[in-house]
């Protein structure tokens, strides 16, 4: 009898146990967001694309193209350190095929709902080797046209396109 009990008990202090879990945690889902959640509720915000300049050696330098944003959270809950994986696909504008991709973890802390999260600069490794930022300035009309299009995984969704955007020929 008194082993049933104790049994009996145990289970108790175990329902009370996960029952404060769920509570603690607002009842976790292992669902993925839907792509239209994920649309509606990561906001790209002070978005600005453009060149810059990666490396200065012997004469030359190495401009590589960016696309630099925050993320506005308008979603109903706080998007948590590093759950927002962005790709970012760079192509010459008109090809079909991507030539480089950029890609980070995001945010760096919690952005709570209705904030913006800190600024993020993402690039690809491939660009322009030239004599001097001037040099590119004056010869922009032999730049290939470029674009990218940002993509988003959250809490282990598939990738949503967000957006496809021009990036500007100019260096900062």
């Amino acid at each position: 009898m008194k082993n049933k009990t104790l049994w009996i008990l145990i289970l108790i202090i175990g329902i009370i146990f996960m029952y404060g879990i769920y509570k603690i945690t607002g009842g976790l889902s292992f669902k993925s967001p839907s792509p239209d959640l994920i649309k509606k509720g990561v906001v790209l915000d002070e978005l600005k694309t453009g060149w810059f300049i990666s490396e200065r050696a012997l004469n030359k330098i190495k401009i590589l193209p960016f696309v630099e944003f925050k993320v506005k959270n308008t979603l109903n809950e706080t998007i948590t350190k590093g759950s927002l994986y962005f790709l970012i696909a760079f192509k010459v504008k008109g090809d079909k095929i991507t030539f480089d991709s950029g890609w980070r973890s995001y945010p760096s802390k919690d952005i709570p709902k209705g904030k913006s999260g800190e600024l993020v600069k993402i690039s690809c490794v491939h660009g322009y080797i030239g004599k001097s930022a001037k040099a590119f300035e004056e010869n922009k009309k032999l730049w290939k046209k470029l674009e990218a299009t940002i993509f988003v995984r959250y809490k282990g969704s598939k990738f949503v396109k967000l957006k496809k955007v021009d990036i500007e020929q100019k260096i900062y």
